[in-house]
């Protein structure tokens, strides 16, 4: 004799239509609320995480990566280069605006069902079967983010693991046993045209409910939905091309990325320089996807007549020993670390400064400052001068990829297709 259970999983999971009734009737009402409230809960965080996410999408936007993040936190834990990346649009929308209005019609969805008898299982089957292509994204952008960016984002690693909790949850919601979870979601496609799934009326609903979103999103923020490669991709590349180039050795500098790499961008920076900054915060993160086919060199060009000949007055005071101090830091291999705390303390650069954050990541202090005061790190100083002025930089930062002069590093699209450009011609 079949027990109540068996009973109810032949109601569920018959040959052709899932027949729905109330939850109320099946399970206990208390672990009904506490799953609800669980589904509840995982949607909000997940909503939070996604607002978050499109807030850092904004001010990147805005301000470019002038600075980190409060979920940046290293080289490999980093949610700003993964933001950054090309993945993190589909066309011109943010992938987390698309998030945020998942997670709030999923919100809205759970609570419907919560207090709707008549059509609480259709809507929670529906919901379930949106949770599937949730976690198949989450499933593939974190294979992007680990295998292709080397990075991890904590906010997006937040969304990852809500989706699967929630398809963990959703078929207690539905009193499925996990052996019947692929036969109801297979009968559940299969009876898309029933009345009873009512799919055609939940999918009406979100289409509008998604369209209103990002007509709303378009509203808040129209300036990130433009594609700054509004030129045509050919025709952009195609002007890239036409740009003179320009041969010349590089010196030994410090290198990003693959040192063998075929494709070369070399960035002439000031330390003081406030668009150095935005390019110091920026650049990298952009390229985070390239760095195995791709050579990222960065060549001093202080805005200082102390140490530049290049330039006729100084601009910048402390630019010449920040310069320095960089190809000191160089030479005790601890140039990126260094390079992006003294960005962080552009404003109060002095020697002092300069020194403390030496020490502070572990450089040895005499020998630091004889460094700095050696005439062969002068002479380096001078090399990347000259080299700035036979290429005639004119200010900072100035970027030459392959040879080229190119204006538009700021632009992450722009830059992006013409790296791609250049690593697919290198091969």
């Amino acid at each position: 004799m079949k027990d109540l259970r068996d009973a109810r999983s032949e109601n569920i999971i018959s040959e052709n239509i899932i027949l729905f009734s109330p939850i109320e009737n099946d399970i206990n009402k208390k672990i009904v609320k506490k799953i609800f409230l669980s589904l509840l809960i995982l949607s909000l965080i997940g909503l939070t995480a996604a607002l978050l996410i499109t807030k850092i999408h904004y001010r990147m936007d805005r301000e470019g990566l002038m600075g980190k993040s409060f979920c940046s936190i290293s080289e490999f834990v980093d949610c700003d280069a993964a933001l950054s990346s090309r993945y993190a649009k589909v066309g011109s929308i943010p992938t987390s605006e698309l998030g945020s209005l998942y997670y709030l019609f999923l919100t809205l969805g759970v609570l419907y069902a919560w207090g709707s008898t008549k059509s609480q299982k259709a809507t929670l089957s529906f919901l379930f079967l949106s949770s599937f292509f949730a976690l198949s994204y989450s499933l593939v952008m974190a294979w992007i983010s680990v295998s292709k960016l080397h990075v991890l984002c904590l906010l997006c690693l937040t969304t990852y693991l809500v989706n699967l909790c929630l398809i963990l949850i959703f078929p207690k919601a539905l009193n499925l046993r996990t052996s019947q979870v692929l036969s109801f979601i297979g009968n559940y496609l299969k009876s898309l045209a029933s009345q009873e799934t009512r799919f055609a009326f939940h999918a009406i609903i979100t289409f509008i409910f998604f369209g209103l979103g990002l007509i709303t999103f378009f509203g808040l923020n129209p300036q990130i939905h433009k594609s700054y490669a509004e030129v045509p991709k050919e025709e952009y590349l195609k002007f890239f091309d036409s740009l003179p180039k320009k041969e010349f050795q590089i010196p030994d500098r410090p290198i990003w990325g693959n040192k063998d790499a075929k494709v070369t961008l070399v960035e002439f920076s000031d330390f003081q320089c406030p668009f150095c900054k935005r390019a110091a915060f920026s650049l990298k993160p952009y390229l985070k996807s390239y760095r195995n086919n791709l050579k990222f060199v960065f060549v001093n060009f202080p805005l200082d007549s102390a140490c530049n000949p290049a330039v006729t007055a100084t601009i910048h005071p402390v630019a010449c020993l920040a310069a320095k101090a960089g190809l000191c830091s160089f030479k005790e291999g601890k140039f990126w670390e260094y390079h992006d705390l003294i960005f962080e303390n552009q404003k109060k650069l002095s020697r002092d400064t300069l020194l403390n954050l030496a020490q502070e990541i572990g450089i040895d202090l005499p020998r630091f400052e004889q460094c700095l005061a050696s005439e062969e790190t002068t002479n380096l100083l001078k090399e990347d001068a000259e080299l700035g002025k036979q290429l005639e930089v004119q200010g900072t930062p100035t970027v030459f990829i392959n040879g080229h002069a190119f204006r538009d590093w700021s632009y992450p699209e722009r830059l992006q297709l013409v790296i791609e450009s250049e690593i697919q011609k290198a091969r």
